[in-house]
């Protein structure tokens, strides 16, 4: 390849370059798209940013005044790609970041549906065992309503035993004999 062609090559990317408006310069680059979006929030971004704006127009302004192949043009055209680098660099990072934080809000969004789901499991546990010693109580009431009248049953049989005795041992009073389930 001949050297008069690659600086005819250089020079007619700087041509294209300069074509591009501003806002156009950010759709040709994937990348630094996303910058409207992240800028406001970091600062580091937006000075890495701003930094690009100005290699971009320093470097447009020298290709205008000096030739495409003039040492000073091509400084500042590796200080433009420098600056591009780092502008897509810390988009990088701040993508990786958001990653981390979506997939922390949603490990944290599981945990606390989990979370939910045992407390709404622990709170029907309760509720069945409230139910069954409710339940339980019941159960022991009638136990004791039953075994209180059994016992009822058998002090009346007692006190008629002991009654009917009474009334025989006195002698001559009529025994009249009362029956008790």
């Amino acid at each position: 390849m001949k050297k008069g062609s690659v600086n005819a090559v250089i020079a007619e990317m700087i041509r294209r370059l300069e074509s591009i408006g501003p806002d156009d310069e950010h759709a040709a680059d994937g990348k630094l798209a996303d910058i409207g979006a992240f800028a406001p929030a970091d600062p580091v971004l937006a000075r890495l940013h701003k930094e690009y704006l100005e290699a971009n127009r320093q470097h447009k302004r020298l290709a205008r005044e000096r030739s495409v192949c003039d040492p000073m043009t091509e400084v500042a055209a590796d200080m433009l790609d420098s600056a591009r680098s780092a502008v897509q660099t810390r988009l990088i990072e701040l993508q990786d970041i958001r990653e981390i934080e979506t997939r922390e809000a949603m490990e944290r969004t599981m945990r606390a549906r989990k979370a939910e789901q045992e407390a709404a499991r622990a709170l029907l546990l309760i509720e069945k065992r409230c139910r069954d010693s409710s339940s339980d109580l019941f159960f022991w009431m009638l136990m004791m309503i039953w075994l209180m009248n059994r016992t009822f049953i058998a002090a009346r049989r007692q006190l008629s035993a002991a009654n009917d005795f009474a009334a025989v041992s006195e002698g001559g009073k009529e025994f009249r004999r009362v029956r008790y389930a």
